[in-house]
């Protein structure tokens, strides 16, 4: 089983490496092509991977026992230790359910809104998500035109309504995905190099972005989201001599060590960024629609998450919960469970992280009185990527 998955992957990322290879550093590929040392190289390292998938197959499958969580303990830990959350998991769990009820009426709402009449149930309006997202863009410049138009409309938006928030000169690469990244992503601006920008990565099959999910996607990845957080760091840390508050705000360095507390403060502003423009209006209504489906998803996976994390619910029940919650395919939830599986606790950062930065921007507004929109989010991200709760705190 493990070994069938695994020779699928290789068989299209070993050649996508080689190709990438020749692509960065022509020379070299071809000393390699000429005495087949990168053709060896490749073959080995696949035989070696599929002998190690082979084992996990035929030695510690039938030895494993049921998927078990991390356990209640371990989830207090982690919650304290690395998020900074004092919070219980059932008082985390209460909350997340308590919003996910709020966002599923509005989802409603904005499914009447998009057939012109009342949507009355969570189950008619996945028929109408489905519906609106059947719409895909035709060839790969479309896509990356897609994303751009997104990106610029969200940019005018935000320099609008909060002026000086943008930093000087930005600018936003919008580009296909390279081989192996096969899902969008923001490549930050490089923290200590202040002379480069990042980019933001789309997936090159245009099959593989609806239309009405474009643009959340857009806030989300590039602006006002990940990518002007990122900005905004690299302008206020990259002469910073010791910026030790940033040491796991990178994705493979939190996952590596299962520190999740930056990502609190990442993913909670970019989820924040996507309300934020749908109260602005930015959102068409079939956009709009679907991002609250990804608000309901936010607050489910806290609740599927700490969930299986603690015990108190199966895989299949976590499954149940996501597909009848958030309008979503049972195969989509499925892969949902699956990653909670695999990264524990990563994705109930959206959701706690949303609900840290909400409180405490309010407690500034109690503290400080009501500020210019600009000037408040000028603040939050002048903090870097500090836990919200631990700012809280200060």
């Amino acid at each position: 089983m493990v070994a069938a998955a695994l020779g699928r992957i290789l068989d299209h990322e070993l050649p996508a490496f080689a190709a990438s290879l020749s692509r960065e550093d022509p020379a070299f590929a071809v000393r390699c092509a000429s005495d087949g040392a990168l053709s060896r190289a490749l073959d080995e390292a696949r035989r070696a991977l599929l002998r190690y998938a082979t084992f996990l197959d035929d030695v510690c499958r039938p030895a494993a026992e049921p998927a078990t969580g991390l356990g209640e303990q371990e989830v207090c830990f982690q919650l304290s230790e690395t998020m900074g959350i004092p919070d219980s998991p059932q008082a985390l769990v209460d909350a997340a359910r308590a919003r996910l009820g709020q966002v599923q009426q509005q989802l409603l709402d904005a499914a009447s809104v998009v057939e012109g009449a009342p949507v009355l149930s969570l189950g008619a309006a996945r028929e109408v998500v489905a519906r609106v997202q059947g719409p895909r863009p035709g060839s790969l410049d479309e896509v990356l035109d897609l994303y751009r138009s997104h990106v610029s409309r969200a940019a005018e938006l935000v320099d609008r309504i909060a002026p000086g928030l943008l930093p000087p000169g930005w600018s936003v690469h919008v580009a296909p995905a390279p081989p192996g990244l096969p899902y969008a992503a923001n490549w930050p601006a490089p923290l200590l190099d202040p002379g480069r920008g990042g980019c933001f990565f789309v997936p090159p099959d245009p099959q593989g972005h609806p239309l009405a999910w474009a643009a959340s996607l857009a806030v989300h990845e590039a602006i006002p989201g990940h990518y002007l957080q990122s900005a905004a760091w690299q302008a206020r840390f990259s002469t910073a001599s010791a910026p030790v508050r940033c040491l796991f705000m990178s994705d493979p360095v939190a996952i590596a060590h299962g520190f999740w507390g930056a990502m609190t403060n990442i993913e909670g502003w970019a989820v924040h960024a996507e309300g934020w423009m749908g109260r602005a209006g930015l959102y068409t209504p079939d956009e709009a629609l679907c991002a609250l489906v990804s608000d309901a998803i936010r607050f489910a996976r806290v609740i599927a998450d700490l969930s299986l994390q603690c015990g108190w619910m199966t895989d299949v029940e976590a499954t149940e919960v996501l597909a009848s919650a958030c309008c979503v395919s049972p195969a989509m939830a499925a892969g949902e469970v699956a990653r909670y599986r695999r990264i524990p606790l990563q994705s109930v950062t959206y959701g706690v992280g949303l609900l840290g930065l909400e409180a405490l921007l309010e407690e500034r507004t109690a503290s400080h009185g009501e500020r210019p929109l600009g000037e408040t989010y000028a603040w939050w991200l002048d903090q870097g990527p500090v836990p919200p709760a631990d700012l809280q705190r200060r």
